[in-house]
Parts: structure tokens; sequence; C-alpha cells
């Protein structure tokens, strides 16, 4: 059965006196506790108009697909785009545990659609053992095979629990945020208020969250917190630098042209000309 992530440690003020460090101790209790507004949660909002809409997301994970490995001809890649991330309705936060779990819902969904179900439910046959390498079992219980696992590893934290390398729609997923220029992206996720948390978590970079091993790369980029565009091209730059070192270019079908453009001396058009500043 797949883990439950566990929970971002608290966030505190680093004594700094600047805005991003009191921003990191107040936002806080948002990764911890989670969102508590009954009325709609963050990640509802980001479903339905954040930075997770669902009726626009979706069109820049197909194109960065396109980009990166050609046309999408398989519908079932489309359905892929449009329920991958809607697992995040009414979870109370992006980044801690409930947040993390959200690839659950669209394997599901996948696993339902495409995958079938292992023989026997996956207990031993004529006492055999079946070989169940391919298959993951969701902590509902449901099992995903091909498909189900295509979204469940667009999530690097659950490809590393499970072993695994991520799957190419983490790398679709990854590059349609820096397709975004940050006039579109920036005023959704303010709305939704889950730039909050991004910048907490950006702010206070901590070695036991699901990025570990990753965070001297996270902090090298020069993250410039001292607005949220300088953070929106601080992000994309290294979201466009991820991509370009992690993808298998020989295997993808891509070119390797558009990730791997420089994205120290050239900052993403999505930026609109915005260099952030280097710590």
């Amino acid at each position: 059965m797949v883990p439950a992530p566990p929970p971002h440690p608290l966030l505190v003020d680093n004594g700094r006196d600047e805005p991003a460090a009191a921003g990191a101790a107040a936002c806080a209790a948002v990764v911890i506790r989670g969102e508590r507004d009954p009325k709609m949660r963050v990640g509802t909002k980001s479903v339905l108009f954040g930075a997770h809409c669902f009726f626009l997301h979706p069109w820049f994970v197909a194109r960065a697909w396109w980009k990166l490995f050609g046309f999408p001809w398989d519908p079932r890649l489309w359905v892929a785009f449009f329920v991958h991330d809607l697992g995040y309705w009414g979870k109370p936060n992006m980044d801690g545990k409930e947040g993390e779990a959200h690839v659950e819902w669209g394997a599901g969904v996948m696993g339902r659609l495409f995958d079938g179900r292992p023989k026997n439910e996956g207990r031993p046959i004529d006492g055999r053992p079946q070989d169940l390498s391919g298959w993951s079992v969701l902590s509902s219980g449901r099992w995903v095979e091909k498909w189900g696992n295509f979204c469940l590893l667009h999530s690097r934290f659950y490809a590393k629990q499970l072993g695994r390398p991520v799957s190419r729609l983490c790398f679709a997923d990854k590059l349609a945020v820096v397709l975004e220029p940050w006039w579109f992206y920036l005023p959704r996720a303010i709305l939704s208020g889950e730039v909050q948390e991004y910048m907490a978590l950006a702010a206070a970079p901590n070695p036991a969250s699901k990025y570990a091993g990753e965070t001297t790369k996270y902090e090298s980029i020069g993250l410039d917190l001292s607005s949220r565009r300088a953070w929106f091209c601080g992000m994309t730059e290294y979201m466009r630098e991820w991509v370009a070192e992690h993808i298998d270019v020989e295997n993808s079908g891509s070119s390797g042209e558009f990730v791997g453009e420089s994205v120290g001396a050239n900052p993403p058009a999505s930026c609109g000309g915005f260099a952030p500043a280097s710590r």
C-alpha cells in the first residue's frame, strides 16, 4: 500500500527582518494544519480557478507534452491531462500530507478506465504468487497498473516512496508551469491562496521535505522572494532546469532544444524578461 506522505514540519521565522521570513512563519499553519475554511478549501479553489484550474491547466500540460514528446494522439493521454490534478478538490493544503495524496484520485480514475484489476485480486493462483511488479495499490485498496501509475508517478514524492522513476506526465506537468505567463498564472494562484503556501516553503526550505536532496539546488537558483512575480520567475527557472536535467532526451522523442536552453542568462518567456535577483 502506498504510504501516507509525512506532514511538513513547522516552518519558523528565521529571524531575518524581511517579509519573506515573516511570511514563512505566518503561512506555516496552512502547511501543517491545512486550511479550515468551511466554505471552500484551498485545494478546491486551486481546481476551480487557481493554478490547477480544471479547464486551463490541462491545456498547458498538453502543450508541454507536445514540445517534449510530440503530439498526444492517444486519447488516454488527454484523459490523464484533465484528471491528474483533480484530486486537489477538498484538500486543506497543497503540499501537506493531504495535498500530496491528490495524485491517488486521478490514478484511481485512470486505473478503473484503462487498467482493470490483477487476476484473483493479486492473491496467489494455485499456490503460486503472481508477478505484480508493474502494479501499485492505492490507499483505497484499488490496484492500478500502467495508466494508474502514469498519474500516480507524476508526483516526485510518490515515485521516491515507491522506488520508481517518475512518469512522463511529471515532466509535462512541471514544464506546463513554465509555459504560463506570469500575468496569467499569478492572479489565479493569489486568488486561490495557494501562492502563500508555495512562497512559505520557498522561504524556509526543509531538508526533511519531499524534495530532500534537492534543497541545495533549489536555493542555488537564487529565488527572489521580494515579490510574487520574482518568486514565480525563480520557480519557473527551477522547473525548466529540473526538466532539462532529468528527462531522458534520447528516449523521449524530444530534441531537447526547448528544455535545454540556458535559463541562467535568459529568463523564461513567461516572466516577460523579468530576471529574478540572486541571493
